[in-house]
């Protein structure tokens, strides 16, 4: 997003849960405004996760000149795949979660509220 041209050697291929701040605020706000909590734990996540070639894909929409290659494989920060998707059906089902970027989503805002704060430049996708 700052323009310069970023690689990472391997992992492309791992889906995670990776959980955008608004989502998680959201789950917050999700429980705190449900009108019973029948659980004690929810999941709050996308439910179904997201790998890295799908996150250079949505910085590339969003910044169209952004330079960005990922290696293949389910490995990514550790030598054991360590990655995991959760299970958010029961958020869904009692406290109304459902989360609300999706990968481009997340980019976009994101880079909005750098912008905003001077550090990265605007969007352009």
């Amino acid at each position: 997003m700052t323009g310069e041209p970023c690689r990472i050697e391997s992992g492309g291929d791992a889906r995670t849960d990776l959980l955008y701040n608004g989502d998680a605020a959201h789950g917050i706000l999700c429980a705190l405004q449900a009108p019973s909590l029948p659980s004690a734990l929810y999941n709050i996540g996308t439910g179904t996760g997201i790998t890295l070639h799908e996150l250079a894909e949505a910085v590339r929409t969003t910044f169209p000149g952004a330079e960005i290659k990922v290696g293949p494989g389910p490995r990514f920060l550790t030598a054991q795949p360590g990655h995991c998707v959760f299970d958010i059906a029961r958020a869904m089902d009692e406290i109304g979660y459902e989360p609300q970027h999706d990968p481009t989503g997340m980019v976009r805002d994101y880079a909005a509220m750098a912008a905003v704060m001077g550090l990265v430049p605007e969007a352009r996708g």
